[in-house]
């Protein structure tokens, strides 16, 4: 079901029913180490999936039975009596076929078969879910330093307050826009390639799982909404329209999975969402985010009752439990049943989901529409909430017009996104870990309620209680430096801040300080080009504070590379508030030169062409000193330093300005 207002079903009448065919196993052979189906389920799990299932189970080669292929040979013989085939489903061992009465009575003879059920039926019956108690619940792609960059400032126009409310807008600042996170996404469709706003967006794949091929935009037979929906979600997260819509996480990577037919509400669409669950999860998606929800069908299927709804019984649930099991943080919206309790549908109730509610746009009142909790076993659903109501959006329909929407499908993606962004910034997280740390921070967390679970989590002090904040690196020319810009956040002070630096052809790295700069948590530093010879350098960045040390890449064997005179500066960084010098002439000078009276400092910028040591003394225009100040030695490069005037009196003033092997010196005027 798609969460969006108004919708209306199509009821469509099918010669043949379609029908969930369970296998007894998966072939003859045994699932271990140097067999051919063992090779295969390595064939089918992406390195990336690999990677963020050893992080969570802590097993160096985290594959299982379930992963494993359903077997051809027994998808072949059922084809042979039923040739439509709609779905296979690894997990759970079975296929979807279209198929007559008659078919079906030839199938269930087969030695293989376990069972056929009818997809109108509900797939399982209450149980606990399996093997998922005891086990624990990780990603990291190198980040290309170019890959986001070089943008400008980010102007929100309406989409300001849907961002803000989350307090994600700082992460944007510093850059930190999703580079290395991939999303996953199921709807009805995408029409992404069209609409300006979002057709650059990175999409590695996309896979229609009604139809079995790589079309998710609409096709021929489709209604003209089908592909609304999804566009509509997408684009909350992955737009980047400067001055119009930027998404939550516009520079990170995307798979769309078109799983939900618009022309009747079937429990097939169960099913085929499933599938898409296990295809994300394959390709190593770090976040999946669902705006789809069951409960209610055509009249000719079998209806949930709430108590199905206990988190580990329906497949949606199940299959989004497993997905989490292996380290995918998926998230789901609540509904849109609101305002009466107990509205809540699958798979929000699920027992690893974050399910989301919607508020309006003040961030308080809760949506009229957005699906209430508890589920059928009195635990508080949703989780969290994100604005839900006029949030802005593209206009699927054209390609340069944007539209209000409401629902808790628009406000499931702000959520997913914006653990996209945390993801980039802290790949290890695990995602209970995340639930539970945005729960912390969220605005209903001493008093979590069934309607808006624990509120609109704040995620920048998240991420600021988990630990220290490292940004993307921006670098550009300066002079004959390659200059180095990256922000650093900490609750706590940071004591050591340093670049590690290693040349082409050179086996150690060099160490250089990063100087915290007159601009609040950013850090700098000048790298000699003649150091260059010409070649890109690898580089990590180590922040350290009184409880942590965190480097950038994080945990990984590759660094950074630096090419020498490039200029990067990550999407969302203020390019004019990074330290420039662009008068090769000039080896220092004041900013601002004219201040007001009573203003707290000018700043000092002073070109080290080689290590010193630095005095300013500062004199008015009768050679009275009024300042005297040693600065101990430092690395060559852009120093910049802050000299206080907040006592100085209306006039003119002279800087004289020392260092190893040379002396300027520069004005500034007081002004009333």
């Amino acid at each position: 079901m798609i969460l969006t207002l108004g919708q209306s079903l199509l009821k469509s009448e099918e010669i043949f029913k379609t029908y969930r065919v369970f296998f007894k196993d998966k072939g003859p052979e045994k699932f271990q180490t140097g067999t051919k189906i063992f090779e295969e389920t390595l064939n089918i799990i992406s390195k990336k999936a690999l990677d963020r299932r050893k992080k969570v189970l802590n097993i160096e080669t985290p594959i299982f039975y379930d992963d494993a292929p359903v077997y051809n040979e027994y998808i072949d013989a059922v084809l042979k009596i039923a040739p439509k085939l709609r779905a296979v489903l690894r997990w759970h061992n079975y296929i979807v076929i279209e198929a007559t009465e008659s078919n079906i009575n030839k199938i269930k003879s087969f030695p293989f078969v376990k069972k056929v059920q009818e997809t109108s039926s509900t797939l399982f019956s209450q149980s606990k879910y399996e093997n998922n108690q005891q086990l624990k619940k990780n990603i990291l792609n190198l980040i290309s330093l170019d890959e986001c960059s070089n943008c400008g400032v980010i102007e929100y126009g309406k989409s300001f307050q849907q961002l803000n409310l989350m307090n994600v807008i700082k992460f944007h600042e510093m850059g930190i826009n999703g580079d290395g996170v991939t999303i996953g996404f199921l709807d009805n469709g995408f029409r992404w390639k069209i609409h300006n706003g979002v057709k650059n967006s990175k999409v590695l794949a996309e896979y229609d799982f009604i139809n079995r091929d790589s079309i998710t935009a609409n096709q021929e037979g489709d209604r003209p909404d089908q592909d609304g929906h999804g566009s509509i979600v997408f684009s909350i997260v992955s737009s980047f329209y400067n001055g119009k819509l930027i998404g939550v996480a516009p520079c990170a990577s995307f798979y769309l999975g078109k799983t939900e037919d618009m022309s009747g509400e079937r429990r097939i669409e169960e099913d085929l969402y499933a599938a898409g669950i296990e295809w994300l999860e394959s390709q190593g998606v770090d976040v999946i985010s669902t705006s789809l929800g069951y409960f209610n069908f055509d009249s000719t299927e079998v209806e949930y009752s709430y108590s199905n709804l206990d988190g580990r019984s329906t497949l949606p649930a199940k299959t989004i439990n497993k997905a989490v099991y292996y380290g995918v943080v998926c998230v789901t919206a609540a509904g849109n049943a609101g305002p009466n309790p107990k509205t809540i549908i699958t798979p929000a109730d699920a027992d690893s989901v974050i399910a989301v509610g919607a508020t309006m746009p003040d961030g308080k009142t809760p949506a009229n529409f957005t699906s209430r909790g508890p589920r059928y076993d009195e635990v508080i659903k949703p989780d969290l909430s994100a604005m839900g109501n006029t949030v802005y959006t593209i206009n699927p329909n054209e390609t340069d017009s944007f539209i209000n929407a409401n629902g808790t499908s628009m406000a499931t993606p702000l959520i997913s996104g914006s653990i996209g962004l945390l993801l980039s910034v802290f790949p290890e997280l695990k995602p209970y870990e995340i639930r539970e740390m945005l729960k912390k921070t969220a605005s209903q967390s001493n008093n979590p309620d069934p309607i808006l679970g624990w509120g609109i989590p704040d995620f920048f002090k998240a991420a600021l209680e988990y630990g220290i904040i490292i940004s993307p690196i921006s670098t550009y020319k300066l002079l004959n430096f390659q200059k180095i810009a990256v922000f650093i956040f900490s609750k706590y002070s940071i004591t050591k801040s340093e670049l590690l630096v290693k040349f082409k052809g050179q086996q150690d790295f060099k160490s250089f300080k990063l100087y915290k700069s007159s601009n609040e948590n950013l850090y700098t530093t000048d790298i000699p080009l003649s150091l260059f010879n010409n070649e890109a350098a690898e580089v990590f960045i180590i922040a350290e504070d009184n409880y942590t040390k965190r480097t950038y890449p994080y945990n990984s064997k590759m660094g950074v590379l630096i090419y020498p005179e490039s200029e990067i500066i990550q999407c969302g960084v203020d390019f004019t508030k990074l330290p420039r010098f662009d008068n090769p002439n000039i080896s220092a000078f004041v900013y601002p030169s004219i201040i007001m009276q009573n203003s707290d400092y000018v700043k000092i910028n002073i070109m080290l062409q080689e290590p010193s040591d630095t005095y300013i003394k500062v004199y008015n225009l009768t050679g009275q000193l009024v300042y005297n100040q040693y600065y101990p030695i430092r690395d060559p490069g852009l120093a910049v330093y802050l000299l206080p005037v907040n006592n100085f009196a209306i006039g003119n003033y002279f800087a004289v300005i020392k260092q190893k092997s040379k002396t300027d010196i520069v004005k500034f005027v007081v002004i009333e």
